[in-house]
């Protein structure tokens, strides 16, 4: 392999991890506005896509205790922010194998746990071709996952008995371009939420398995 197709296998695979990242992040974004009817992302003073109060992690941690997130599913969306971090910030992470190098033995195993029984571990010459097939695999069944409880949360949404005073509240702090201090205001009502507003979608993980099965 020359330097040049060198080069542009790397570019080819860091594109691919950021445009993956961006759609995942904008997933996550209109679910969050379904949950508090945000029907104005881009004018949200916490969702805007150009300068977000909420950084992804927030998005996530927030549908995670708002219970429309499963700890399995928090934890590969965990792991594909990671390597895009990585891949962003490290010039010289231009591949998988680079990736576990400079992050660890943990995360290697990690992220190969995912699919273990699917995929079998292969040669060595083989082992970026056989993360790129984990990697494949785990942002389809991510996304894919996301759409099952973007379904599900349409259909609960609409037959919930509105708590008006608690939503309202927390709707006032997320469109509210004034307030400064969003993600602070929002989780001091963590609490709140999860007394008032208890999630209608993925109780457990069985319940999980038999809504995408």
């Amino acid at each position: 392999m020359t330097t040049n197709q060198m080069e542009t296998n790397a570019q080819t695979l860091r594109g691919l991890i950021i445009e993956d990242s961006v759609r995942l992040e904008r997933v996550v974004t209109l679910l969050l506005s379904k949950v508090f009817e945000i029907e104005d992302v881009e004018r949200s003073n916490s969702f805007q896509t150009t300068a977000n109060v909420l950084s992804f992690h927030a998005k996530t941690s927030l549908l995670s205790d708002l219970k429309y997130l499963p700890f399995a599913l928090k934890e590969k969306i965990s792991m594909l922010y990671q390597i895009r971090n990585k891949f962003v910030h490290n010039m010289d992470v231009d591949s998988f194998v680079k990736f576990f190098e400079a992050s660890g033995a943990g995360k290697k195993k990690a992220f190969v746990g995912f699919y273990s029984a699917q995929l079998p571990e292969g040669k060595p010459e083989e082992e970026e071709a056989h993360f790129c097939r984990i990697y494949s695999l785990l942002v389809a069944e991510v996304f894919h996952d996301l759409e099952v409880i973007s379904a599900l949360m349409a259909r609960n949404l609409k037959n919930e008995v509105h708590k008006d005073g608690l939503i309202e509240r927390i709707k006032r702090v997320l469109v509210n371009e004034a307030d400064s201090d969003v993600l602070a205001e929002i989780l001091s009502l963590k609490q709140e939420i999860l007394e008032t507003y208890p999630s209608q979608s993925f109780q457990n993980e069985r319940e999980r398995n038999e809504s995408i099965s």
